[in-house]
């Protein structure tokens, strides 16, 4: 049987287990709310909730993108030098910077970069975080328009289209400082309009659906309804 060289072995990932457990409570004290992915007590629909209110107060316009390869070239060196900010215990960074330097075995040969975080570890996406925290305390100062990043993932909610153009351009520059770049496949900007629309009809028809005789053996909830009836009425009423 083969498994990817990149997962760590067993007791790697009971190592790595035991520091996530140790430094999360550290970092999470200072991590910007506009982080949302792997974090204790936030979710995609948490970010998802952002996405909605920031559209109703007028960000109609959308930044889409994420970071290409980006936990594979996080610098080591400099993301040692965030964590450093925070722990000043030198066992445990000595630890940190063992599992950054472990490599990878492939074919029976190990290969050692000085990028990237350990692959399809548990402590990856919390070291992928303290570092991105520097994107978002930068874009706190400086950004234009709401950032919402969920892990490498990020969304911008803007007021005008050169709002957007400025914040993409913003994204790049800062991303660029970090030793990161944008994924150019999957960065977009666009208005809200179309996909609120899509949303429209896809609610009407929830209302419809709910409102409509249930079939033998479901029970639809008559609160769940009337949610949708409630989201739908406002929608198509901006549109008319």
């Amino acid at each position: 049987m083969q498994f990817d060289g990149t997962v760590p072995a067993v007791g790697d990932r009971i190592v790595q287990a035991a520091v996530k457990i140790v430094i999360e409570p550290i970092f999470e004290a200072a991590f910007d709310p506009c982080s949302f992915g792997f974090r204790p007590r936030r979710s995609a629909h948490d970010a998802l909730q952002v996405l909605i209110d920031e559209c109703w107060r007028g960000k109609r316009w959308v930044v889409e993108t994420d970071i290409a390869s980006c936990f594979e070239e996080i610098p080591h060196d400099r993301l040692m030098a965030a964590i450093e900010e925070r722990i000043v215990d030198r066992k445990l960074l000595r630890l940190l910077r063992a599992m950054l330097r472990a490599g990878v075995m492939q074919e029976g040969a190990i290969t050692r970069s000085d990028t990237g975080t350990p692959q399809g570890g548990v402590v990856s996406p919390l070291l992928a975080n303290v570092y991105l925290d520097r994107l978002d305390r930068a874009w706190r100062t400086h950004g234009r328009g709401t950032l919402v990043r969920y892990a490498d993932d990020l969304v911008v909610m803007c007021h005008s289209e050169d709002d957007a153009r400025d914040a993409l351009d913003a994204l790049r520059g800062v991303l660029a400082a970090l030793g990161l770049r944008l994924k150019q496949a999957k960065t977009r900007s666009c208005t809200c309009a179309k996909e609120a629309r899509a949303l429209t009809s896809s609610a009407s028809s929830t209302a419809t659906c709910a409102a409509a005789p249930p079939a033998r053996g479901t029970s639809p909830s008559s609160r769940a309804g009337l949610r949708a009836r409630r989201r739908s009425a406002p929608a198509t009423a901006s549109e008319t």
